[in-house]
């Protein structure tokens, strides 16, 4: 007898809620059964991010020295660093927009806005740093430690100590358990 694993369904595709993320880059909304370009999404899915960046001063104030003259591009940006990830969480789920959620970036270490706009992932209550993102994706290979220590890179013992420390905050104690959450929060 075979093991299946539940099947699990994209919110807004059979349900209320809505889901904002990234189709390279162009940010997508679902919701309502079908998928849309933010550009063509109903005016009330923009008021929402307009809502949300209007309640963080330093995310509104960097959004605008991006883009002084565009609000469409700023809720574009926002959205896409906020709320790129596409999961099985609903970034809007009954009128209430969730805190946000892990997105790829390429510009991750060197952007401003890292940890402003874009948000570090939380698993139980604690904050995950983006070096800990790395290292739980690292995790998720089949590389010895010594090569993650040096793709990260840190010392090796450094790399131990890091580990080490995430494993006590994840309260977990083993790699696959690693790897189960960042499954589990869009990392991997």
């Amino acid at each position: 007898m075979t093991k299946t694993t539940p099947q699990r369904i994209y919110p807004g595709l059979v349900c209320g809620s809505i889901e904002f993320f990234l189709m390279g880059d162009v940010l997508k909304v679902i919701s309502k059964g079908s998928v849309k370009d933010f550009r063509e999404a109903p005016y009330a899915y923009h008021q929402i991010l307009k809502e949300a960046v209007k309640k963080e001063p330093e995310t509104n104030k960097l959004l605008k020295e991006w883009y002084p003259d565009s609000e469409l591009k700023r809720l574009v940006q926002f959205g896409s660093c906020r709320f790129g990830g596409l999961d099985f969480y609903p970034d809007v789920n009954q009128s209430k927009l969730q805190a946000g959620e892990y997105s790829e970036c390429s510009a991750r270490h060197s952007c401003p806005g890292a940890g402003i706009i874009c948000r570090t992932p939380k698993y139980n209550g604690a904050e995950i740093s983006f070096q800990e993102v790395d290292i739980i994706k690292a995790l998720s290979t089949t590389d010895t430690n010594e090569n993650i220590a040096a793709k990260i890179p840190l010392p090796l013992g450094s790399f131990h100590l890091a580990k080490k420390t995430l494993y006590r905050k994840l309260r977990i104690q083993t790699k696959q358990e690693a790897v189960m959450i960042g499954r589990d929060l869009n990392l991997i």
